[in-house]
């Protein structure tokens, strides 16, 4: 009777104070771990295109504004045989980040999202 009153005593401490002490008193023994600097990602943004001449600059500027890391930032612009003037105004653009791809042939725009 004797060891069971003070059985219901000390367990419940122990669970309450005890183990998180032990756990505390076991974790200084370990070192704590260094984490390295988390690498930026690259982003690519690939914009599927026909017959926008009209809307290139617009996109080109709006995709360039919103980028919070511009030297880790990727625009293909993926034209699927445009008629008009949509692949020279993209290539007009001056920025080594910007890659345009032309499709000879029409191929649709779904087609082009998956180059």
């Amino acid at each position: 009777m004797f060891y069971i009153f003070w059985l219901s005593i000390l367990l419940p401490l122990y669970a309450v104070l005890g183990y998180p002490l032990l756990l505390r008193l076991i974790s200084l023994s370990y070192r704590q771990p260094v984490y390295a600097r988390p690498e930026r990602l690259a982003v690519s943004v690939i914009v599927a295109l026909h017959n926008e001449e009209d809307h290139v600059a617009a996109k080109i500027d709006s995709i360039l504004r919103q980028s919070n890391q511009p030297d880790r930032l990727q625009i293909i612009f993926a034209s699927d045989g445009s008629t008009d003037q949509t692949v020279q105004r993209a290539r007009a653009c001056l920025d080594e980040r910007i890659q345009v791809l032309d499709g000879a042939v029409k191929l649709f725009l779904p087609t082009m999202r998956y180059i």
